[in-house]
């Protein structure tokens, strides 16, 4: 189901969750890199967002070292930190992902 989603994709949007302690979501991240550049054999430029859903929350510091390690290890791709309960700043960070999204293809 998910392949209808991204195989014509031409820019990808990677979201992960700021502040979780078990750094689940942003390990999972690899797990759809490997779908999506096994069905459409390559992957498309990406962004990296780390979104945070409450006021105040922020990445420890041994997560934001992983979040850093994990940008290097995939071409220092472009990373955005959103913060969901800011709706001026949310807006703000959307209009500079697509930015530097369009200007990647």
């Amino acid at each position: 189901m998910r392949r209808h989603f991204f195989s014509s994709a031409r820019g990808i949007i990677l979201t992960f969750n700021l502040t979780d302690s078990h750094q689940d979501t942003l390990s999972q991240l690899e797990g759809f890199l490997k779908e999506i550049e096994g069905e459409i054999g390559t992957c498309p430029p990406q962004v990296l967002v780390g979104v945070s859903f409450k006021q105040g929350d922020a990445p420890s510091p041994s997560y934001l070292n992983e979040i850093f390690r994990w940008i290097a290890a995939h071409d220092s791709l472009p990373y955005f930190a959103a913060d969901l309960t800011n709706p001026t700043e949310f807006t703000q960070i959307v209009e500079q992902i697509f930015t530097v999204l369009l200007s990647r293809l």
